[in-house]
């Protein structure tokens, strides 16, 4: 087993581009949603759940993964459009009520019976269940999706994971000491037990708490029952001020240090940054925010003097540097303003509203729990779930489970490496040319450079909507036999070729690299230019007419939009006023990214492919081109034949530029 671990770390080393990282693809993604289906209660445990488990853990890493990169959200279209949200949101209803009435019966066979491992899906199902949510319902169209049964139990759910946040429960897990290698071997079967159940429910509550804050965020355009439900008969304004006042991801350690739970661990919080609120401070005060300043949320809520006396204490949490950090809660200040003065709130928002503040007679109660709960025998069915789900043919159905579970470990191992991967590089952008070089200070050989191949992976626009489909992916080389460039490029240059690239249509755009300047300033950069190996029209697919191009190149990644000259006759020339023969495609900036690739596109005489919707025809060709490199001006002045210019720029102090990622199309 250590062998195999070992065996994927380095595949997962090795395979650390976005491109490679993908768990499953979509044609993958579509089978295992098709086959999700609503599970009982007594259902939990089985084969059927299991392998469900196995779906959803790599649906949730491949749907986190694509929202990390921007690439194709194609696992939240797929359940969409085969209708499989409101299975999610039973699956979460019917593990917590296991847990809530089955698990106490059940802990003891588990510990004792049952390996590790099986024992950790059953808990942590819920908080893999919760995090897929998290991830589908960031955007309003997977809100909207749900029925109001499926919403109205989804805030029920989120508002109990609060009450849990709030509890001594979520406190004591937070503030447990923690345990050496003597202890955690010393501890009981059951107690490390207890431990993973404290684990996974507070790492589910905090799914709960973003997903709360989804809801708030889409509540307008929502059916009303749901604001009725959270203004009114769970009162989560109230549930949500504990959560100001005394965060359970915040504790002090032995030594006196503030730790935070941030990126799903504890991490010690140096004294310069504790006032910098986390992402989890952050959903509070957003959720606050939806609940108290939407005005039709307003014209619903009205509190009575304790609940406006508990308001008002949020008054000491809004100072200038919170708020610096969150503008947006200086509407939230203002409304309490208005409610310490008395302004009548509700009947200002119920007018703003377009409504006289009537509150609903009628309303809607979700029935999906209160019909998994009802009338059942738990002491029974934890008597069949001890000998079907849990007794000899657990450990057969556990070893059967296990290259799965090595599967989702080598997924997780890689995005963590790719977020390592991009908090470098956007630490390096911040700074200094010298600590944003893609060569790492001028260290790099240049053979390795030479030898490191370019993917440009192209996607795509079906739709205005933002539906994008993989178009392309070709490899480009450099082209040994010619010796690379010295680059140079002012703050001017590079800011003129961000605002060309940002400007109007149909204008000649500035390339984002050039040749050495003469005049160089404080804020220039230095490069390398490598000219491309030539490629034939006929070895490459034509680039869609709108779409978007990534760059993969020595672990850094260029991602820009891409928008070419439509060709609407098959013989379309420049002579009768069509498109041009030849186009320059910018891709990345060399401050920004590290590399700045640029592509010639060569039109094709008889193009073989168009757009099915719009009739034009897609007829660039990529053919060759350039990339540059960043380096340091020190070690690019350093080499034999440097130009007064590069000098200059290595004796100049380091300074900060600002550029923007972009994408340039060049007659």
């Amino acid at each position: 087993m250590a062998a195999s671990l070992q065996q994927m770390m380095l595949r997962s080393q090795e395979n650390g581009s976005p491109s490679n990282t993908t768990l499953i693809t979509a044609f993958e993604a579509e089978q295992l949603i098709e086959q999700l289906q609503a599970t009982t209660i007594e259902q939990v445990g089985s084969s059927k759940f299991m392998k469900q488990h196995d779906a959803i853990s790599k649906l949730n890493l491949q749907a986190h993964y694509n929202a990390q990169t921007h690439s194709d959200e194609f696992v939240l279209e797929l359940l969409l459009s085969l209708d499989k949200l409101s299975v999610l949101v039973q699956e979460l209803l019917v593990i917590e009520a296991w847990k809530e009435r089955l698990l106490p019966l059940l802990k003891e066979h588990l510990a004792e019976h049952v390996d590790s491992a099986t024992s950790y899906v059953l808990l942590y199902h819920e908080a893999a269940v919760a995090n897929l949510l998290e991830v589908l319902l960031f955007h309003r169209h997977a809100c909207e999706a749900l029925d109001e049964d499926a919403l109205l139990e989804l805030a029920d759910w989120a508002v109990r994971k609060l009450t849990h946040l709030n509890s001594g429960a979520a406190h004591a897990y937070a503030n447990a000491p923690e345990r050496s290698v003597q202890e955690v071997l010393a501890l009981s079967p059951l107690q490390e037990l207890e431990d993973k159940r404290a684990e996974t429910d507070f790492a589910a509550a905090l799914c709960g708490l973003t997903i709360l804050r989804y809801l708030g965020d889409h509540v307008t355009s929502l059916p009303l029952g749901l604001m009725s439900r959270l203004l009114g008969a769970h009162d989560a304004v109230m549930a949500l001020l504990p959560l100001v006042e005394a965060p359970p991801w915040v504790r002090s350690s032995k030594g006196g240090k503030t730790e935070k739970f941030i990126d799903g661990r504890w991490q010690v919080v140096p004294p310069a940054d504790r006032m910098k609120i986390t992402q989890l401070d952050g959903q509070v005060w957003l959720s606050l925010v939806n609940l108290l300043v939407e005005p039709a949320c307003r014209a619903k809520y009205d509190p009575d003097e304790y609940r406006r006396g508990c308001l008002l204490k949020l008054q000491r949490h809004l100072h200038e540097l919170l708020m610096d950090q969150l503008p947006v809660l200086r509407q939230l200040a203002r409304v309490l303003d208005e409610m310490a003065l008395g302004i009548n709130n509700a009947a200002a928002a119920a007018a703003a509203a377009g409504g006289a503040g009537s509150r609903l007679i009628l309303e809607q109660v979700p029935a999906l729990r209160e019909r998994l709960l009802h009338g059942k025998d738990w002491r029974t069915i934890a008597k069949q779930q001890k000998k079907a789900q849990f007794g000899a043919a657990a450990k057969q159905l556990a070893q059967e489970r296990l290259k799965g579970m090595l599967e989702s470990f080598e997924m997780m191992c890689q995005i963590e490496q790719q977020q390592q991967l991009g908090k470098q590089h956007t630490a390096g952008a911040a700074g200094s040319s010298e600590a944003c070089s893609l060569l790492d200070g001028g260290g790099a050989d240049e053979a390795a450079v030479l030898a490191a191949p370019i993917r440009v992976v192209c996607s795509r626009q079906v739709n205005a909507g933002g539906m994008w489909e993989h178009w392309c992916e070709f490899s480009a080389t450099l082209d040994g036999s010619r010796p690379a460039e010295p680059v140079t490029i002012s703050s001017e240059q590079a800011a003129a070729a961000a605002a060309a690239a940002a400007g109007s249509k149909g204008k000649p755009a500035s390339s984002s690299s050039g040749s050495a300047s003469s005049r160089v300033d404080a804020a220039a950069v230095c490069g390398k230019r490598y000219r491309l190996a030539g490629m034939g029209v006929d070895s490459t697919r034509a680039l869609p007419t709108k779409g978007k191009v990534a760059v993969h190149f020595m672990g850094s990644v260029a991602e820009a939009l891409l928008q070419l000259p439509e060709v609407p006759l098959r013989s379309s020339t420049a002579a009768d006023g069509g498109p041009p023969p030849g186009l320059w495609l910018t891709v990345g900036l060399l401050a920004a990214d590290g590399f700045a690739l640029q592509l010639r596109l060569k039109k094709a005489d008889r193009p073989t492919e168009r757009d099915r919707t719009e009739g034009t025809w897609f007829a660039y060709h990529p053919v060759g081109g350039a990339i540059t490199v960043l380096v340091p001006p020190e070690a690019l002045a350093a080499e034999p034949g440097a130009s007064a210019a590069v000098k200059a720029r290595a004796a100049a102090p380091a300074s900060k530029i600002s550029v923007m990622d972009t994408a340039t199309v060049k007659p």
